[in-house]
């Protein structure tokens, strides 16, 4: 797995460690909202991608969240 911004050393309590991304965690977790993975990715590393501080990283946040919200309601208007 090559080193980018979304991959992490975990380490579990015995001290063995696994090479994580971000992608592999969503799709664990069947995230399949596009908003939803977004604002996953931005929290799991806000405030330290260099280009945005935290408090936009914050406002982005709750920006895809409003969008999920939206998504969602939609979804459900759509098939119950």
């Amino acid at each position: 797995m090559g080193n980018t911004k979304y991959n992490r050393l975990i380490m579990n309590d015995a001290g063995e460690s696994i090479t994580v991304d971000v992608y592999d965690v969503l799709d664990g977790f069947e995230v399949k909202c596009p908003s939803l993975t977004h604002l996953v990715k931005k929290a799991l590393n806000a405030g330290a991608r260099g280009h945005k501080d935290i408090m936009q990283d914050l406002i982005d946040i709750r920006d895809s969240a409003e969008r999920a919200i939206e998504l969602e309601k939609n979804r459900q208007v759509k098939g119950g």
